[in-house]
């Protein structure tokens, strides 16, 4: 189930009790731990489950609705709870709730769990093993979530600002008279939407950029979108967007790691190789780890046509770097590059530190060898040797051997107890 579906499960037996109550599919761990608190009774209140699920549902606004019944089927007086079933299931439909059911069990009511499915617009199955339920769930989910289709009048709103939406406003475009039912995907920036859901969407997706229209631009549900007059300039605006950008000047880079920081430095030509001064250039930073920077970094001009920006390298790995060149706060160019680094910084310096080791020596009052040297001496202790503080192994020998005497009086103690009971316990012949 995807993030923006809501999900709840209603346990029942002799009774029913909400064991999920109705939530975002996206709190797993926390429907996982309700789960988990579910044990098996006896009764089947299949009416009263149902009835709950029906109720709770209807009172949320959803594109689809969809109850799955997990039972064997046999419930108690069946032909009045039939009839009572029969009217809830009605209900159900008339409120475009779908209902499919799963039958458990050799034993199981599988007429009766089918002719519910088929009542209420779903799907049946029947199974003799408790292990192919997850598999039945997972496939009865993805035919529920497969792309929901709206047909319906439904008006764009601008809901992001941007180069691409620059010159309109909501007012400016026309229906859509239907859509797919989506969600935007984590960065991903809503440029249209409608009451239903996204209608324009843009991403940065890798080096590249990606854009998706949940509508169509044909004479079903764009009718009104061809007949606008400015359909071609906005649908070639959108193709536009995601071409790469053609580059306006040169740009010579030069990447350096200097400590724990990259250096950006970039020299900006015209087709004359003539430097250009007082451009607007920031950059962006794709990670090692696919994560990108939160802010652009802004470039600062240190010479003619010649700009610099600091970035942090805190990992090894390959860093891609978007250089943006902004005009009028509208991009109007933008290149990528690449920095690698491949160890980490201590590789990078293959040489002794023979400061350091001179300070160490030093501070302890010791002096430094070379390996040419004899090193017999780093063995041999110069100088009176003292021993300090008191031994303790005599205290713990004698200790040890104290405890091993009383540990053997109390065992042969409780071996003569026990001899002198089962002797007093002995019958008189």
């Amino acid at each position: 189930m995807n993030p923006k579906d809501r999900v709840g499960v209603i346990a029942f037996d002799a009774n029913y009790q909400r064991t999920v109550p109705f939530t975002s599919a996206k709190n797993r761990k926390t429907i996982a731990r309700s789960l988990l608190s579910l044990k098996a009774d006896g009764g089947t209140k299949l009416f009263q489950g149902l009835q709950e699920a029906v109720a709770t549902i209807q009172t949320h606004s959803s594109i689809k609705k969809h109850v799955v019944i997990l039972s064997d089927g046999e419930i108690f007086d069946e032909a009045t709870e039939k009839e009572r079933l029969n009217t809830l299931i009605k209900t159900a439909v008339e409120n475009e709730i779908t209902i499919s059911t799963v039958a458990v069990g050799e034993d199981a009511n599988y007429s009766f769990m089918k002719n519910m499915a088929d009542q209420g617009k779903g799907r049946s199955y029947r199974t003799n093993d408790a292990g192919n339920i997850p598999r039945i769930f997972v496939d009865e989910i993805k035919i529920v979530s497969r792309k929901v289709i709206l047909e319906k009048e439904l008006k764009p709103e601008l809901e992001h600002y941007s180069a691409l939406m620059e010159g309109y406003e909501d007012s400016d475009f026309p229906p859509v008279l239907g859509m797919d039912i989506t969600y935007p995907k984590p960065e991903a920036t809503i440029q249209l939407k409608t009451r239903e859901g996204p209608l324009l969407v843009t991403k940065r997706y890798g080096l590249g950029k990606s854009l998706a229209f949940t509508s169509d631009l044909s004479g079903r549900w764009g009718k009104q979108w061809v007949q606008w007059d400015n359909y071609g300039p906005f649908a070639g605006r959108m193709v536009k967007w995601v071409e790469k950008n053609e580059t306006v000047g040169q740009y010579d880079v030069l990447i350096e790691k200097v400590d724990d920081q990259g250096h950006f430095l970039v020299d900006v030509t015209d087709k004359e190789n003539r430097f250009i001064n007082n451009l607007e250039l920031k950059i962006k930073v794709l990670f090692p780890n696919q994560t990108q920077a939160n802010e652009e970094i802004a470039l600062e001009q240190i010479a003619p046509g010649k700009y610099k920006g600091i970035f942090p390298v805190e990992e090894t790995g390959v860093y891609y770097l978007n250089l943006y060149e902004y005009e009028a706060e509208k991009v109007v160019n933008s290149q990528t590059f690449g920095y690698g680094i491949p160890y980490t910084s201590e590789f990078q310096n293959l040489k002794t530190n023979t400061n350091l080791l001179n300070q160490l020596a030093q501070i302890t009052g010791g002096r430094i060898f070379h390996p040419e040297e004899d090193l017999s001496p780093l063995f041999n202790v110069e100088g009176d040797v003292s021993n300090r503080g008191v031994p303790l192994w005599p205290y713990f020998l004698i200790a040890s051997c104290f405890l091993l005497i009383v540990e053997v009086a109390l065992r042969k103690f409780f071996e003569m107890g026990r001899f002198r009971v089962k002797v007093e316990e002995e019958p008189t012949p």
